[in-house]
């Protein structure tokens, strides 16, 4: 009964996530084309993904309407409005755009006999790795120190108290008026998400209420595919970007140690981006509303967050610009290098903070930080080499903004290991590595694409003329 109640509280919320998205899409879509908007390649499987984390944004937002309320918190008050928001939206996105039978759309039906089998072998190897996490994060208890007297904490007092309580500093704690944990300011979005999953089972938790981490990773795996289809991409290829999505190492471990703001923050900025990149091609305000959305949740997770959502600036801006004035976005981060490396010659001069600032280039540093720790670093690598070798067609019309966002995401990850200083005093003790890795999740869609306009590979579903002899 435990495992059932647990599979009910992941899958309600994702499921309403689903079909509230869908109804959006469709209704926000001419009515004349909504059926064929929301049949395209690949929406079926961006939905699919972003409705998760919409969806367990969703909960926690009625979680806080019900705190303000005065309503106490129980798995029935809950799961009852997300079951008819999801019955409700899903009849009305039927009505107005219903799905074709998914034949009528297959996408791997244009590929040849042999790729189909690597399809099926990649999609193989996918199934056993999520089928590993989910063995792994369903009996593996809480163990991440920080997300155990940061994050749990207040998840905890949040199940016993059965509504959200303030927390505050040890000064506030000895007055007797709030609770007090490692870092009582810390947003309460992921507590009230695991406080949820302890509701629905009945007891406290800390194995089972960190479920939804395994499922952010298969939502985010499922949108990267949708947005790759969506972008003209074959099936093979956009699932090689979707397969290396879920197999950065790094993701994979915040997945078996769940528990912290990590995955979440970069699940939900990658979707932002990639919103954003799908705005630039379709110019619907559904795809806008989905970029706000999702900067939004990204916002509540944890306050890194705000570092990242800066990138996503320039590339609004970018689409919104003539395709003229694009090449004046490039000269951003020339003046921020410049502004920085500054900083390190006349920063004392400015401030006593900046004093101690200074620039890090020991090689031994570098290579650790980008080869020898972790793996995925290898992909900042391949982006820089595909900076190097696909320059003219990163700046093409709509691949430009995510190019944008890439490429501000390097700069930032090669500031962090270079000026260490002005790091730790921004973000104290947080290890460079978990920073990285919110912008890792946009490196493979951007790759491939890049790589494909490039050296031009029959990646895309559009049939190839016969050869005439």
């Amino acid at each position: 009964m435990t495992w059932l109640l647990a599979l009910i509280a992941l899958l309600l919320p994702w499921l309403t996530g689903v079909a509230l998205l869908y109804a959006v899409s469709a209704l926000m879509s001419p009515r004349h084309a909504a059926r064929t908007v929301i049949n395209a390649p690949g929406e079926i499987a961006w939905h699919l993904g972003v409705g998760a984390f919409a969806g367990y944004w969703l909960v926690t937002c009625l979680m806080r309407l019900y705190a303000l309320l005065g309503v106490p918190f129980g798995f029935i008050v809950i799961a009852l409005p997300l079951l008819l928001i999801a019955v409700l939206a899903a009849f009305i996105g039927w009505k107005r755009a219903p799905l074709q039978n998914p034949r009528a759309n297959c996408p791997i039906c244009p590929l040849s006999q042999w790729t189909r089998y690597l399809f099926f072998a990649l999609l193989a190897w996918l199934v056993l790795r999520f089928g590993l996490l989910f063995f792994e994060v369903s009996l593996r208890p809480l163990f991440p120190w920080e997300a155990s007297i940061q994050w749990a904490s207040k998840a905890h007092v949040f199940f016993g108290l059965k509504t959200i309580a303030p927390f505050g500093d040890s000064a506030a704690w000895l007055g007797g008026h709030v609770y007090f944990d490692n870092a009582p300011n810390l947003p309460v979005t992921l507590p009230l998400l695991q406080t949820w999953m302890c509701l629905a089972i009945g007891e406290w938790n800390d194995v089972l209420m960190n479920l939804p981490w395994w499922s952010m990773l298969l939502a985010l795996t499922l949108a990267v595919f949708g947005f790759m289809r969506s972008q003209s991409v074959g099936a093979f290829a956009s699932l090689i970007a979707a397969w290396l999505v879920a197999s950065l190492p790094l993701i994979n471990t915040h997945v078996a140690l769940a528990g912290l703001p990590d995955l979440p923050l970069a699940g939900a900025y990658t979707l932002a981006a990639l919103s954003l990149v799908r705005w630039a091609h379709s110019k619907q305000w559904r795809d806008l509303l989905g970029a706000a959305l999702f900067a939004l949740i990204a916002a509540t997770l944890w306050p890194t967050a705000y570092l990242w959502l800066v990138l996503l600036l320039p590339a609004l801006v970018c689409i919104l610009l003539p395709k003229t004035t694009r090449p004046l976005a490039l000269a951003l981060p020339a003046v921020t290098i410049a502004g920085l490396l500054m900083l390190t010659q006349a920063g004392a001069s400015l401030s006593p903070a900046l004093a101690s600032l200074h620039f890090d280039a020991d090689p031994d540093t570098w290579l650790t930080r980008f080869i020898t720790e972790e793996n995925w670093h290898l992909l900042w690598l391949a982006a820089l080499a595909i900076t190097v070798i696909g320059w003219r067609e990163s700046l093409q019309n709509k691949i430009a903004p995510l190019s944008l966002i890439v490429w501000g995401g390097m700069l930032i990850s090669m500031t962090i290991i270079a000026l260490p200083t002005l790091f730790s005093g921004l973000f104290g003790a947080i290890q460079p590595e978990r920073l990285l890795l919110t912008t890792a999740p946009l490196l493979p869609p951007w790759i491939i694409i890049i790589w494909r306009r490039k050296f031009r590979t029959e990646l895309s579903d559009t049939p190839q003329p016969a050869q005439t002899p």
